[in-house]
């Protein structure tokens, strides 16, 4: 999809095999994501206030059958994902989303203590492979 949430809503869907030519399309598709997907700033709204998005957004994803969901972004993004998981939870939906964030937590130092301490470790294994 482009424009995140907002473009699915739209179904402005982007088929990444027109774009990807080769290795070079593909590193470049890792470093800068949003310029072949595009960004959006579309806040979910709570979901007992407003359901009809979210029924919206579900049956997108099964018309197109997306069974993971993955959403790159920063906390609002993330805010989302974790209302589509709970949202997918309350109506028995097998579809997963998972964040990934767009960058790395500058809260992520060497001497990172506290409840994102395994999250920032494993965020530096992971970029040291």
């Amino acid at each position: 999809m482009k424009h995140g949430l907002a473009g699915l809503i739209k179904r402005d869907y982007v088929e990444l095999n027109q774009f990807i030519k080769s290795g070079l399309d593909i590193e470049l598709l890792k470093r800068t994501p949003s310029s072949y997907l595009g960004s959006c700033r579309y806040k979910l709204p709570d979901i007992d206030s407003n359901s009809d998005v979210y029924e919206q957004i579900f049956a997108l994803l099964n018309e197109i059958n997306i069974k993971y969901f993955f959403y790159i972004g920063g906390n609002d993004s993330m805010d989302s994902v974790a209302k589509l998981s709970k949202y997918a939870e309350k109506i028995g939906s097998d579809i997963r989303f998972m964040g990934v964030p767009k960058t790395c937590c500058a809260g992520c130092t060497r001497r990172q203590h506290g409840k994102n301490d395994y999250i920032c470790k494993a965020l530096r294994r992971s970029l040291q492979n």
